[in-house]
């Protein structure tokens, strides 16, 4: 895991554990040997983003960042699109066993640079979660045109470092108690931008209180894509198979070859 603190443009980075592996020996063959290619590591690249912070990210582009499936296949009923369920940005990922809580993965590379907190307000929200934003490339010719983030809503378990990154305790953002909702975006910049790696484990969620689905999105330059076709695979295929019609949730089954589609919208 890495932290990065950022103070105005300097970002300094303290990287945890890791090690150096030894030289390597001659080849075993008398014959002269070529090395296999090796793939080149991202440059790293440095943005602006929520808060006027400057983060660190190792892409300029998606190409290949998404090589960890976000959660598991085995712990959902059904996936459906956001046209049908509620917001057409996101997929909504329907918790097999209601009530329990699953773990959540980060699917990428990337950088927390949003945390919305989503606290209690009896009797319409008897719960408590978090909204986690990640930013995965961005190109620092083009500020906030070819940002590629992933997305998390309704994360009611962050792991510790990541829940502790929001620093107004009780306090919402956004408060949903009143009308018009006030957003507090000053409260969503997290007070430490978290690094993580793909496959890291995020935390645990048991979903909204009351349908037990939870919200996923990607977006690449800026817009909502489907979230499971730019996956590697096995990931790409075992998700995109399980999606199905709203009308299957909770439950399922899913249908085979049901569209992945409607996306398109700004995160």
């Amino acid at each position: 895991m890495k932290i990065l603190f950022c103070v105005s443009v300097l970002c300094l980075s303290i990287a945890c554990g890791g090690g150096s592996s030894g030289p390597t020996g001659p080849s075993p063959s008398g014959s002269p040997t070529s090395a296999a290619p090796s793939t080149p590591t991202p440059s790293p690249t440095q943005c602006a983003t929520v808060g006027n912070r400057m983060v660190t990210v190792g892409r300029t582009s998606a190409d290949g960042a998404f090589t960890h499936a976000p959660f598991n296949a085995a712990d959902l009923g059904i996936i459906t699109n956001g046209q049908e369920t509620n917001d057409p940005r996101f997929a909504y990922a329907w918790i097999k066993n209601q009530g329990s809580a699953i773990n959540v993965y980060a699917p990428a590379d990337g950088v927390l640079i949003r945390i919305r907190h989503k606290s209690e307000n009896l009797p319409i929200f008897p719960s408590d979660d978090f909204d986690l934003i990640f930013l995965v490339a961005c190109d620092p010719a083009r500020p906030a045109e070819r940002d590629t983030m992933f997305r998390f809503n309704h994360i009611t378990d962050p792991r510790p470092d990541i829940k502790a990154a929001y620093g107004f305790g009780s306090l919402p953002a956004p408060d949903l108690s009143v009308t018009p909702v006030i957003d507090h975006e000053d409260r969503q910049v997290p007070t430490v931008n978290i690094a993580v790696k793909a496959g890291e484990l995020l935390g645990t969620t048991r979903g909204t209180p009351f349908a037990r689905n939870f919200d996923f999105a990607i977006a690449i330059n800026e817009l909502t894509v489907c979230p499971f076709s730019v996956l590697n695979e096995p990931h790409r295929a075992l998700l995109l198979g399980l999606l199905g019609p709203q009308s299957r949730s909770p439950s399922g089954p899913p249908q085979a070859g049901y569209p992945c589609q409607g996306y398109g919208g700004r995160l």
